[in-house]
């Protein structure tokens, strides 16, 4: 009967030590810069975030790159709205590269565009777009902005992961067994 008494005070301080380790650790870890990221656009026709949303992007256990981003008016990554119909000189189109949430928006390749023409650089780009999104993102530049350029931001895994058959993830245009445009519809999960 002593060793049942034992083992169950033992039960409650170990249920008890490991709650309030957990409720520590929950308080310590709020001041921590963990990332935030954008929350995507749901049934949207094109891929992007929703509009004016702030986020932030951290690397590596030490946080030693702390990255604040924010979506404009058309769920992009600028710190600046784009306007409809507007004829910007250049529109990047691409993936991380152009979406660049490791670095100040000033430093993205937008940035230093927008900074070089004065203005007038708008981006599409989201990470893990293939070309097959690309096209739809040109597509749908060319009838809400009617931009003068196009600059495409292209690496090596752009071309396979464009075929409906090989796409890893819903919310993007894939070519489908015909070579067709398709989209990949996004619904959110709300749990």
């Amino acid at each position: 009967m002593n060793l049942i008494k034992k083992i169950f005070k033992f039960l409650i301080w170990f249920i008890y030590s490991v709650f309030v380790g957990i409720i520590i650790l929950e308080i310590g870890l709020r001041f921590f810069p963990v990332s935030k990221p954008l929350i995507w656009k749901d049934k949207s026709e094109i891929l992007r975030y929703e509009p004016h949303q702030n986020g932030v992007w951290s690397l590596g256990k030490s946080f030693n790159n702390v990255i604040f981003i924010e979506s404009n008016n058309y769920g992009y990554r600028a710190n600046y709205d784009y306007k409809k119909n507007s004829n910007p000189e250049v529109m990047i189109i691409g993936d991380s590269y152009v979406e660049a949430w490791q670095v100040d928006f000033k430093n993205s390749i937008t940035g230093i565009v927008n900074n070089k023409i004065n203005g007038q650089a708008y981006a599409m780009g989201i990470s893990g777009s293939p070309l097959s999104q690309y096209e739809a993102f040109a597509i749908y530049a060319e009838k809400e902005f009617k931009p003068k350029k196009y600059v495409f931001v292209i690496v090596g895994n752009d071309f396979d992961e464009s075929l409906c058959s090989v796409l890893f993830s819903r919310g993007r245009h894939c070519y489908n067994k015909d070579f067709k445009l398709n989209f990949e519809k996004y619904e959110r999960n709300n749990l």
